[in-house]
């Protein structure tokens, strides 16, 4: 299918009117192939059938212009080296120290959890501190005294203590 393009593109890349286009139409005195949509009956030009010279015109006109990058502009167009450039040169610098900045603040302030966690930590246990040997055979203390054991052992004689 031929790209179509719309008199007011190809009159631009002419440098004429789109009247001037319509009144050749009109008269059959257009060099230039065109459709004619027949619901609308609006007129579009065919792309590949213009000449080379006015192809180049029509493309440039519809190429969507790319966004450059901040150092591609300050290379290539010495304008905007000396106008714009300088205040976004300076928005971009202002812009990388408030990152670093927080970045920094970020840092420091992990740094400063990491030692607060490592404060808030039991020293480091080992084995010996919760666990040790019994003897079995051996009868040896294990609680507050025998006789506390002996006594609360049998459920008649413990006595109700109430928690507060």
């Amino acid at each position: 299918m031929p790209t179509l393009i719309k008199p007011g593109v190809l009159a631009k890349a002419l440098n004429v009117t789109t009247n001037a286009l319509r009144k050749r139409r009109i008269r059959d005195s257009d060099p230039y192939d065109f459709v004619i949509d027949s619901s609308t009956g609006r007129a579009n030009y065919i792309l590949e059938e213009l000449p080379e010279s006015v192809r180049t015109n029509v493309e440039k006109i519809t190429k969507r212009g790319t966004n450059r990058s901040h150092e591609q502009a300050m290379k290539e167009d010495w304008k905007y080296a000396n106008t714009l450039g300088k205040a976004n040169a300076r928005r971009i610098k202002i812009h990388e120290d408030e990152v670093a900045e927080k970045a920094k603040l970020q840092k420091e302030k992990e740094e400063r959890h990491a030692l607060m966690q490592k404060a808030r930590r039991d020293p480091r246990r080992v084995e010996r501190d919760y666990c040790y040997w019994t003897n079995a055979h051996e009868v040896s203390n294990y609680w507050d005294s025998i006789e506390d054991y002996e006594r609360y052992k049998n459920k008649k004689n413990k006595k109700f203590t109430g928690y507060y």
